[in-house]
């Protein structure tokens, strides 16, 4: 199973960017959305790899042409209400004026085979 969040960057681990393969993870993006394309491995940031993804469609807004998005892998601790909760939690903090400045908004979530 395969999670997608958008993410904040932050501490980004890059030691492992020449050994991931991209091709499944440029699948499961397609599978979401074909649209998006996937540009780059950036690195992985609190258990999760983030990547580069640009998306092709001409109606988007220009603000979200090129989008940060993490994928998780579903464990003991990551479940699939760990993720709604984290995703409220986040769109809760965007919407505080005085925190939004810190906040670089989730914009959508995925969950993939269940």
């Amino acid at each position: 199973m395969s999670n997608l969040l958008t993410y904040n960057l932050k501490d980004l681990d890059k030691t492992q960017i020449s050994n991931i393969n991209l091709k499944p993870i440029k699948a499961i993006i397609s599978s979401f959305n074909k649209s998006l394309v996937l540009k780059k491995y950036l690195g992985t940031s609190c258990g999760g790899d983030i990547f580069l993804i640009k998306n092709t469609n001409k109606n988007t807004n220009t603000n979200n042409k090129k989008i940060i998005c993490k994928k998780l892998p579903i464990s003991s601790s990551i479940t699939k209400p760990y993720i709604q909760k984290y995703y409220k939690i986040m769109e809760n903090l965007y919407n505080n004026s005085s925190a939004r400045q810190y906040i670089n908004p989730i914009l959508d979530y995925k969950i993939k085979n269940n």
